[in-house]
């Protein structure tokens, strides 16, 4: 079934742009751009998130911009953030309470387009594990970050506060009930 995200503040919608390529994505300008679902329950607690991203920005704003979040708006750890530490350029998962799960060693670049990939498998303890471009970068199991299927799902800042907004390029979002295997992982880069 197909979810639906939406802004209804004109202002605070990234712009769709079209590639070279024909590929569509979504610019977002790092102050206040982004979408957000409507139909909350749509997530279990075994989830694949995947998009395409680019960054945009020098890091001259908040230390960690957010592609993707994913919680129910209470600051503290409930929930997960997916998106780029703007100081390093490392792609990885934090909780709204900005504590770290699980992010790559290495840095990205601005000029760049990535295929980025979480997967949250739940238990007592969450396993997350991050991949870039069809390689896992990192993993780590943790309590913080669990979610549950009510949690708004948000693209381009934090929800519900619109903070750690993305300043850059989004496409291709592909959100799956359940953690894909390998196998499956490797289709999304075709």
């Amino acid at each position: 079934a197909a979810i639906y995200a939406e802004q209804a503040t004109l202002a605070n919608r990234p712009i769709l742009r079209q590639g070279a390529n024909g590929k569509w994505y979504l610019q977002f300008d790092g102050a206040n751009d982004g979408l957000r679902s409507t139909y909350t329950t749509a997530f279990a607690r075994d989830i694949t998130v995947a998009l395409q991203w680019r960054t945009e920005d020098g890091g001259s704003h908040d230390s960690y911009m957010s592609a993707m979040s994913k919680n129910d708006g209470v600051s503290g750890n409930i929930g997960w953030l997916m998106g780029v530490k703007t100081t390093t350029r490392q792609f990885g998962i934090t909780t709204p309470g900005s504590a770290e799960i699980a992010y790559e060693a290495s840095d990205s670049s601005d000029a760049t387009w990535y295929r980025g990939v979480i997967t949250v498998a739940s238990a007592a303890n969450a396993l997350y594990t991050v991949y870039k471009n069809g390689v896992s970068v990192a993993s780590a199991t943790t309590t913080n970050g669990q979610h549950g299927a009510s949690d708004v799902l948000v693209i381009g800042e934090n929800s519900p506060t619109g903070a750690s907004s993305w300043k850059g390029y989004i496409g291709h979002i592909v959100l799956v009930n359940g953690v894909l295997s390998a196998g499956q992982l490797a289709l999304l880069d075709t």
